[in-house]
């Protein structure tokens, strides 16, 4: 699980953004002036869970946006998920290319292991539970789709999901630590329950396609080393239909190739950095390039230095 650290209203932007962008996740945001900044983070563990109740409040009409990029993600490889509860004014969420307003009374949920933006309000207030992903996958396996969603402040199973967060935060502290695994398990079961009635029904054609898209995308990683690999012999190994195939990325905003060769120059970068190659030209060919020139050109044009550049940085 994420270490945390605690944040008083007395503390500046720079301890803020190390407890919440460093702690949580690896993030990046633009720097406010502790004059138009003040913020408190408070943190407790309940079982395999953790409560984060966080405010902020944001003067002089400044905005404070924050990222997370896929160089982040895979920089921390971190995969919890984070639900959303509003509290006080206004949090603007961006993820899956939904665009959300959590609001208070609302429950938002946000996938670690994909982009995001938040844009906090002049006020803002939200507590966060947050859980390590099996936790919530095996309960609901189609809940990687519902990130960016929200669950509506007056919808009677949105109040019976707060209830429950409030009552578990006041009997913490009178609960041993083998009643808190028990009452954990006993919520994130009644809290998967409403999830599912409340979101559940939208996703379960995304479910499916999710399914044959991961299908899809492990084989392809686990055949980054051939150098034949194209759209047919990909779409012939899966007894798919190249029209399938492609469907698949184009919702996405991709195709099968462009995703085969970003995940080639992502596994030939790490490869390099962790030393597995002294040898641009044994990297390119573990990775499926035949030509040098063309996998230092794409390398480069992905990373922002060649696979040379990369070895000489020992």
């Amino acid at each position: 699980m994420i270490s945390f650290a605690s944040v008083g209203p007395q503390d500046g932007f720079e301890h803020w953004h190390h407890a919440t962008c460093r702690n949580y996740s690896h993030t990046e945001c633009q720097r406010i002036p502790d004059k138009d900044f003040s913020a408190t983070v408070a943190s407790q563990a309940f079982g395999n869970l953790v409560f984060s109740h966080i405010s902020s409040h944001i003067r002089n009409g400044r905005q404070l946006t924050v990222r997370r990029e896929r160089s982040h993600i895979r920089k921390d490889g971190r995969e919890e998920f984070f639900l959303w509860v509003g509290r006080h004014g206004k949090t603007i969420f961006e993820q899956h290319g939904r665009l959300t307003a959590l609001e208070p009374g609302e429950v938002m949920l946000m996938d670690q292991t994909k982009p995001f933006k938040l844009v906090f309000g002049e006020v803002s207030s939200a507590t966060m539970i947050i859980a390590d992903r099996p936790q919530l996958t095996h309960r609901l396996p189609w809940i990687t789709s519902a990130a960016g969603r929200k669950m509506p402040a007056n919808m009677p199973s949105t109040r019976l999901f707060i209830q429950l967060l409030d009552g578990l935060t006041l009997a913490r502290r009178e609960l041993s630590p083998a009643q808190a695994i028990k009452m954990e398990r006993a919520t994130l079961d009644m809290w998967a329950g409403i999830l599912d009635v409340s979101l559940g029904q939208a996703f379960s054609s995304d479910h499916t396609h999710l399914q044959k898209s991961q299908q899809v995308k492990d084989f392809i990683r686990a055949n980054l080393d051939n150098p034949d690999l194209d759209s047919n012999l990909i779409a012939q190994s899966l007894h798919i239909s190249s029209r399938t195939l492609c469907r698949l990325f184009a919702q996405e905003g991709t195709t099968p190739m462009r995703w085969l060769m970003q995940e080639r120059l992502i596994a030939s970068r790490q490869a390099l950095e962790l030393r597995r190659f002294d040898r641009v030209t044994d990297a390119a060919v573990a990775f499926g390039f035949q030509n040098l020139s063309h996998f230092s050109r794409s390398f480069k044009a992905a990373h922002g230095m060649s696979p040379q550049q990369l070895l000489r940085k020992r």
